[in-house]
C-alpha cells in the first residue's frame, strides 16, 4: 500500500526514499488507510520539501510507518492544534489546505486502534509517526 501511495507522486523534483521492512500481516480498512497514508505523504511533500522518507518497521507490540519530510517543522505548542478540524499550520509550514487532513488521518488510525503523532526531528523537518497495535481487541 505505501509503494501504491507513493509511486505516482515519485516524479521529479520529488525524491521519495522508501525504507520498508517486510511487515507481519494486519488487517485494516484499504481504502481507509490508503486515504491515511495519503493525507500524510501529501502533507510532507506540501510543507516539507521535495524529500520525503518512508519508513515501515515493527516491534512485538506494535508496527509503525514513519514519514520524514525535510520542511521548516511546527512550532511545539502548535502540533496538537493541528489534528483538530479546520486547523492548518500555515503560519509555521506554508500552504493551502481545509485543515481536515490531519483530522481524517486521526480518525482512521483510531478505527485502527492506533494514533498519529508529529515530531520535530533534530536535524530537519518534521515525521509523522502512524503507531498500529498488532494486537487489537476490536479486530
Amino acid at each position: 500500500l505505501i509503494r501504491i501511495v507513493t509511486a505516482p507522486l515519485d516524479q521529479p523534483p520529488m525524491d521519495i526514499q522508501l525504507k520498508l521492512a517486510d511487515l507481519p500481516d494486519y488487517s485494516f480498512k484499504p481504502l481507509a488507510m490508503k486515504r491515511l497514508l495519503t493525507n500524510l505523504i501529501e502533507n510532507a511533500r506540501r510543507y516539507g520539501g521535495n524529500q520525503i522518507t518512508v519508513i515501515s518497521e515493527y516491534d512485538k507490540k506494535s508496527i509503525r510507518i514513519r514519514i520524514q519530510d525535510r520542511g521548516p517543522g511546527i512550532k511545539a505548542d502548535k502540533i496538537a492544534e493541528l489534528f483538530q478540524p479546520f486547523k492548518r499550520g500555515d503560519a509555521a509550514r506554508g500552504g493551502k489546505g481545509t485543515g481536515l487532513g490531519l483530522a481524517i488521518v486521526e480518525r482512521i488510525a483510531s478505527l485502527h486502534e492506533g494514533n498519529v503523532r508529529l515530531y520535530n526531528r533534530p536535524e530537519i523537518g518534521l515525521e509523522a509517526c502512524l503507531t498500529l497495535p498488532r494486537e487489537r481487541e476490536n479486530h
